[in-house]
């Protein structure tokens, strides 16, 4: 976890305080909660809401053309 903050390039002294602080255990745990009521298993997902309420989601890495396919059956007819 560490290298990948270095790669980002964050203040590590803030960050490993944070870190091992606990300070956001609880945002962290109600996130993953809400994450799992939602039906997420894999990162990223993306919920696509259209205007009549249908939802579409979409899971992994996927191309542009997959959201825009998305995007289009959302709001067509």
């Amino acid at each position: 976890m560490e290298t990948f903050a270095q790669q980002l390039g964050l203040n590590m002294t803030q960050f490993s305080q944070s870190f091992n602080s606990g300070k956001y255990d609880l945002l962290i745990n109600a996130n993953h909660s809400l994450g799992i009521q939602a039906g997420v298993t894999e990162t990223p997902t993306f919920f696509l809401i259209g205007p009549n309420g249908k939802m579409i989601s979409i899971v992994g890495g996927q191309s542009e053309l997959v959201f825009e396919q998305a995007v289009a059956s959302l709001t067509s007819g």
